[in-house]
């Protein structure tokens, strides 16, 4: 089964959902891409045709992930910088600015 959407943490998941996520939620995959993995060589082929959110605290770094993800024709991206509190990993973060590819910056 192919899932819908995909949600990529730039930084660490502090939630772990992406460990799990095909056992819990096999329609919604979920990816962490480490803040020591350089971004240059990233393969997202994966996220051909996907509706794919990218959130995570360092806004170039979600910026950057955005851009790749379209350029590796994904159907729609929605990202925005989001700071969390790992000591609250269920908790909702503060949202910074949102990128949509449907729109210009929200």
């Amino acid at each position: 089964m192919r899932p819908g959407s995909v949600q990529i943490y730039a930084g660490t998941d502090h939630s772990g959902a992406c460990l799990d996520w095909h056992e819990t939620m096999p329609q919604f995959a979920e990816v962490e891409i480490a803040d020591d993995e350089p971004l240059s060589g990233l393969d997202l082929r994966f996220v051909v045709g996907m509706l794919v959110f990218v959130v995570g605290s360092d806004p170039f770094r979600v910026a950057a992930i955005h851009a790749k993800c379209m350029a590796s024709d994904a159907r729609r991206v929605v990202s925005a910088g989001v700071t969390f509190d790992p000591q609250r990993p269920n908790a909702d973060g503060v949202v910074g600015r949102v990128l949509d590819s449907a729109s210009e910056a929200l």
